[in-house]
């Protein structure tokens, strides 16, 4: 795997990956677009095989697509034939049998319809299950129940919302 850039960004986000998987504790991180954030976690999850699982969260309606994604990082056996509500339970018992770290990214996805919101609260925070969720600060919805259950469930660590110059200037001498 090909090394990654040490920014602020990526060192706290590393950090804070190792730190929850040895407490198992939930972690959101919110922080600025095009930060580094997404290729943070896929390389963590890279550089810990087995232990780590990035998923992007789909950002279509349907419960079913939510699951789909989860199976597919969890290498969970499905078909065209295979209920939603099977698919459900096969993705239920991976995520707290198999002690794998699962990061969700673009994690706003869960709230685009009831169901997976509900999924999100009862799968993951209500059952206290270690993961992570990658936000930015438009997609942590201030204010709103969301926001509480974040608050209240999870470690919440703050990322710049923008690379530093000093950061930008390692990034456009890797480019070189």
């Amino acid at each position: 795997m090909k090394p990654i850039i040490q920014t602020k960004v990526t060192i706290k986000i590393l950090n804070t990956l190792d730190a929850a998987i040895r407490s198992g504790e939930a972690v959101a991180f919110i922080g600025g677009v095009r930060t580094g954030k997404s290729d943070t976690a896929a390389y963590w999850a890279g550089e810990h095989p087995g232990a780590g699982k990035l998923i992007s969260v789909p950002s279509s309606n349907p419960f079913r697509d939510l699951l789909l994604e989860v199976a597919h990082a969890y290498e969970i056996p499905y078909d065209t034939s295979t209920s939603t509500r099977r698919l459900d339970e096969n993705v239920r018992h991976a995520i707290t049998a198999k002690r794998i770290f699962p990061i969700f990214d673009e994690a706003y996805g869960f709230w685009s319809s009831i169901h997976r919101c509900e999924w999100w609260r009862h799968t993951l925070v209500d059952a206290r299950v270690p993961h992570a969720i990658i936000l930015t600060p438009r997609m942590a919805v201030e204010g709103s129940i969301v926001r509480e259950v974040i608050d209240r469930a999870y470690h919440v660590c703050r990322l710049p919302a923008k690379l530093s110059p000093a950061d930008l200037a390692k990034l456009g001498s890797e480019g070189n």
